[in-house]
């Protein structure tokens, strides 16, 4: 995303892989560039995403209806499905005329009614990406997925 703000923001790359019976299924894991029709904004300082890696990156019609296609009967997971979700509803009204209607699941939200329900302080930052990464013992990651963990989250 070149924002956080879905209103003035871009969606410059798209990726996602299938969960089947608990397990990842790493062959399914697909990640696309898009277009983007301005700059890339924070997203060359938070996700090192620079304008010219989306030189040769596709259109955003195109990946939808590819990620329309994949996910097709599926249940969508999210880490902040709700900035993620805004994001995909506003390209599917742009060229769809419709908003993106699949159950979704929000690990954000999960993880913060899971750590009240422990009785965890929610200091700041508890809830980004990287934090529950590490609280659960997960590698680093460092890419494009990493705007959940930029200022603006808790």
């Amino acid at each position: 995303m070149s924002s956080l703000d879905a209103a003035t923001g871009e969606l410059l790359s798209v990726g996602w892989v299938m969960v089947e019976s608990g397990s990842i299924v790493l062959g399914t894991a697909e990640h696309h560039l898009i277009r983007a029709e301005r700059s890339v904004g924070q997203s060359a300082t938070i996700q090192h995403l620079r304008d010219f890696d989306l030189i040769d990156a596709a259109s955003v019609d195109r990946i939808l209806t590819h990620f329309l296609e994949v996910a097709a009967g599926k249940v969508l997971v999210f880490h902040n499905a709700a900035l993620d979700l805004a994001f995909l509803n506003k390209i599917s009204r742009r060229y769809f005329n419709a908003p993106l209607l699949m159950p979704a699941v929000d690990t954000l939200a999960q993880e913060e009614l899971l750590l009240r329900r422990r009785d965890a302080p929610l200091l700041p930052g508890a809830l980004r990406l990287q934090a529950c990464r590490e609280r659960y013992q997960l590698p680093h990651f460092h890419g494009a997925q990493c705007a959940v963990g930029c200022p603006g989250y808790r």
